[in-house]
């Protein structure tokens, strides 16, 4: 399985009682050590709940599958062979497969509004969350230390782009 999202998680589920019986292997390939709960990305960027709260490490998320944490750069499918650079040390390596679940989530659209990828949050990425969680509560600190009003307005507007699950708890 390539990528560690939802996915990946399911793959994982659905093939447990094989993988443990002996019956296949099952392996996944993942930039991170985590898998993010995204249906939560809301709640933690409101402050109900920790950042830590929405990770699980992915190691015990993905059980009993092997877990290669990696980049994927190339699959050759001729030789049933994936490509990748490994995130422990950044040294190239390769796995061989015999059936190929490519799962690498997707890209966010950032293009419809001008500066957005320039300067928005983006709430895919675990760091950026933390990031967006950090900067709300500043904008607030700095509107209550100032006596303008169009300037505490500015600093208490937001946009929210996308209406997704993430975009609509936020």
């Amino acid at each position: 399985v390539l990528g560690g999202g939802y996915c990946a998680l399911y793959a994982c589920s659905r093939f447990r009682r094989a993988v443990r019986k002996g019956k296949i292997e099952l392996t996944v390939v993942t930039k991170e050590n985590f898998h993010i709960w995204h249906g939560f990305i809301g709640e933690m960027i409101a402050g109900k709940i920790s950042p830590r709260n929405i990770l699980t490490p992915a190691r015990r998320v993905f059980a009993p599958a092997k877990v290669i944490l990696g980049i994927i750069n190339r699959i050759d499918r001729g030789k049933k062979l994936i490509h990748f650079t490994r995130e422990v040390d950044g040294l190239p390596d390769d796995i061989e497969y015999d059936d190929l679940i490519i799962s690498i989530g997707t890209r966010q659209n950032t293009g419809s509004f001008p500066g957005l990828e320039q300067h928005g949050y983006k709430l895919k990425e675990w760091e950026h969350c933390v990031q967006l969680r950090n900067h709300i509560p500043r904008m607030f600190e700095l509107a209550s230390s100032t006596s303008d009003a169009e300037e505490r307005k500015a600093m208490l507007t937001f946009f929210i782009a996308g209406g997704g699950f993430s975009g609509t708890e936020v």
